[in-house]
């Protein structure tokens, strides 16, 4: 059985929660308060798709609805057991011969929003940026030539209008370091030692519990 990453976690800074997750196949436990959380940012995706469109707005979107289980996967081979996997949200483009680009809704409470606006996403979220890279290299995308990436944030707690999008090129060397991580941490027989990471991986994190449950 293939080694897989989920596209949505690769750029995850913690590469011992990555390790757990792909190669002991462990689900992080969540709490009742983060799956609510998960499942609002669901929901809203579609409301920002309706929103991206006329007559609220100048985009055409095609929407890849489902999560989990929406029609278009992304396979990203890394080597002859290992591969990174996703669903993208949507493309869209600016008129009929405008070019296609590949996106993802983000909602945000009012903190983050601020620093994304602020910042931009290379800056504060480049995760959102390496989950982006993958769909960006997939079949689908190649088939519209995509080369641009956007972040589109849904802030939560008070709504920008029309939505903000943050545009990027893709970038081929970021895709190549994506998949020599996914190789390093498949290649490790022990779970790796993540080193220093930001306060907010461990914070959220659910592999807190009992060690000896993540032991190999």
């Amino acid at each position: 059985m293939a080694i897989v990453f989920r596209a949505s976690g690769l750029g995850h800074p913690c590469i011992r929660k990555l390790w757990y997750e792909a190669v002991r196949r462990l689900e992080e436990p969540h709490s009742g308060k983060t799956m609510l959380t998960f499942k609002i940012g669901t929901v809203l995706e579609a409301v920002a798709v309706e929103f991206l469109q006329p007559p609220w707005d100048t985009w055409e979107v095609r929407h890849n609805s489902g999560s989990q289980e929406a029609e278009i996967e992304t396979v990203i081979p890394v080597c002859s057991n290992v591969e990174i996997r996703g669903h993208h949200d949507i493309v869209l483009r600016c008129g009929e011969n405008g070019e296609w680009i590949m996106g993802d809704i983000k909602t945000m409470n009012g903190f983050a929003f601020k620093q994304w606006k602020k910042f931009g996403t290379e800056s504060k979220y480049p995760q959102y940026l390496d989950q982006l890279t993958i769909y960006s290299a997939g079949e689908y995308a190649r088939s519209l030539s995509i080369r641009k990436m956007a972040v589109i944030a849904l802030c939560k707690d008070s709504v920008d209008f029309p939505l903000p999008v943050d545009v990027v090129d893709y970038n081929e060397k970021r895709l190549d370091n994506l998949r020599e991580k996914a190789f390093y941490i498949s290649s490790q027989t022990d779970a790796p030692d993540p080193g220093e990471l930001p306060s907010w991986c461990c914070n959220y994190c659910g592999f807190q519990g009992d060690p000896c449950l993540y032991r190999p």
